[in-house]
């Protein structure tokens, strides 16, 4: 896809996760960036994102389990608040995260992006960081941990990634503001992914 020539018009949608059977504490999101390809004649979709917005203040104070929360999300997220999240829901302890308390404070909700795809051939126009910006915005982010895997999505299942393609990846979301965590997981306060003014060059 090339020579999308209007402006990328952004559309976001958010619903309660009925899936999760939490729906009270679970949002899901999903967003698009679409655009007018004139050599096409026809509007194409230029990124997308998506992910969950748990409300762990909430779970915690009616006495549920997170672990059981999380895992009837998804093995995904389970996983990554095993690695990164301390004792009942701590923020992780000695990862720098801008404007969040690392020392025993607690994550009041975890906003995880379970996958952020830009067309290859639109990367570096900043696709990617505005579907974060202008999801953060739409989101409660207040006292909020956002954390995904930065890995490369493959539409081919079973094909290995490049260690330069995970890098490609990894330096996105470094530029970013997100810090490495354990594995392939990384963090960031929430609150800081609205706050730029003027979003680095993905």
């Amino acid at each position: 896809m090339t020579g999308l020539d209007d402006p990328l018009e952004y559309e976001f949608s958010l619903s309660p996760n009925r899936l999760s059977g939490a729906d009270s504490y679970v949002t899901s999101f999903k967003g698009s960036a679409r655009g007018w390809d004139d050599e096409a004649g026809e509007e194409r979709q230029a990124g997308s994102i998506r992910g969950q917005r748990i409300d762990l203040a909430a779970a915690r104070g009616d006495g549920i389990d997170r672990v059981e929360l999380l895992e009837s999300i998804s093995p995904e997220i389970a996983d990554f608040a095993a690695q990164m999240l301390d004792g009942d829901g701590h923020c992780p302890a000695g990862i720098p995260l801008e404007g969040l308390s690392t020392q025993g404070g607690l994550c009041d909700c975890l906003v995880y992006i379970e996958s952020i795809e830009v067309e290859q051939e639109l990367r570096g126009q900043q696709v990617g960081t505005e579907l974060i910006r202008r999801c953060a915005e739409l989101l409660d982010i207040h006292r909020c941990l956002i954390g995904l895997k930065a890995f490369p999505i493959s539409n081919q299942p079973g094909v290995g990634r490049s260690d330069a393609e995970i890098q490609r990846v990894k330096h996105f979301y470094e530029r970013l503001g997100f810090a490495h965590g354990a594995g392939e997981f990384m963090v960031k306060n929430a609150a800081l992914c609205k706050s730029t003014a003027r979003p680095p060059q993905d």
